[in-house]
């Protein structure tokens, strides 16, 4: 006699095992025919499934998410918690956005860009904030390198090279030649030397001057010298770049570095601002006695008129008289010789 379905053995008086699918089993032997629920295993499905395993037939492998890989024979729940980076019964759901680690319970770095790093090991995963490299945005850039990712060099002319891990200003200033927070700006006209600190030299022509050395780009005014036209010129030189001679008829060679004129006096007969003149005045050459007139002032002008005016009228004077007296002589000749006058 076949027993009845859920049952086996002599006279059927044995269930099937809860575990055998549907509880059908066989009526002789009691072994499950049509295999065993979810997590059990062997011919009468008495057997949990192996660790590591669990579901219809223990063909499931529990996931790699739960930790030593255990997880509940039937159920599939993590059985010893998660694996750094997961949460949830079964393991199956990554850390939410800003935080890692076991159990979800760090948070990503405040240096990580966006607060956004890798669930499991906490690297930042869109890069570091300003000023800050490294997996986890936990070293500061190595000096000449700033902002996101320590990438850009800071700016050449920052001196020693150096700048603010975070925005790229120079903290010591600029090199020779240049200004701004970032030392990009080349010294406006006057200005030269480091953060353009100091001013062309008032004797470079027009105030110009090299925005690193100082030195004067279009020379000097007249009567100075040097590269920054620091020099008075020479003695015995005078005039622009202090190329041109002091006449030789100065005393000494010394005359005025702008215009010249001997300083010490002339040798001896020769007169004039500059000792181009010898003896009487109008016995000189035309251009030399022009050249005396034209470097007088307007006083000594008017001076030099009044002077020749004085000269002219005791000149007139004399020779008014000298014609007088040459009259009288004749008259006087005459009455001696019998005429008349």
């Amino acid at each position: 006699m076949t027993c009845s379905d859920g049952f086996y053995g002599p006279q059927c008086g044995y269930l099937c095992s809860v575990k055998c699918e549907n509880r059908e089993c066989n009526h002789v032997t009691g072994a499950c025919t049509r295999g065993c629920t979810p997590g059990f295993k062997g011919d009468n499905c008495e057997t949990n499934c192996d660790r590591g395993f669990y579901g219809v037939n223990c063909s499931s492998a529990c996931s790699s998410n739960c930790t030593n890989s255990a997880c509940h024979h039937v159920s599939a729940i993590c059985l010893e918690g998660c694996v750094p980076g997961y949460v949830g019964s079964r393991c199956d759901r990554e850390c939410s956005k800003g935080t890692h680690g076991p159990g979800c319970q760090s948070y990503c770095s405040k240096n990580c860009l966006n607060r956004a790093c890798h669930h499991v090991t906490g690297n930042c995963l869109e890069g570091c904030v300003s000023g800050l490299f490294g997996d986890r945005c936990e070293k500061g850039c190595k000096i000449g390198f700033y902002g996101a990712g320590c990438n850009i060099r800071c700016p050449p002319n920052c001196v020693n090279a150096t700048c603010d891990y975070i925005t790229g200003k120079c903290p010591y200033g600029c090199a020779s030649g240049y200004q701004g927070d970032v030392c990009d700006q080349e010294c406006v006209i006057g200005l030269y030397g480091a953060n353009c600190a100091q001013a062309c030299s008032s004797r470079c022509t027009e105030g110009l001057c090299h925005s690193v050395t100082g030195y004067c780009k279009r020379g000097c005014i007249i009567g100075y010298q040097g590269d920054q036209c620091e020099e008075d010129c020479s003695i015995g030189t005078y005039g622009l770049g202090c190329k041109q001679k002091c006449s030789p008829k100065c005393v000494g060679l010394v005359c005025h570095a702008e215009t010249g004129h001997c300083l010490k006096g002339c040798a001896d007969n020769f007169w004039g601002v500059d000792c181009s003149l010898a003896g009487d005045f109008n016995e000189n050459p035309e251009s030399e006695k022009q050249k005396f007139y034209n470097e007088l002032s307007a006083e000594s002008r008017s001076i030099l008129l009044y002077t020749l005016m004085n000269q002219y009228e005791e000149t007139l004077e004399r020779a008014q008289m000298e014609i007088k007296r040459g009259r009288r002589q004749r008259n006087e000749l005459k009455e001696l010789l019998g005429g008349k006058p």
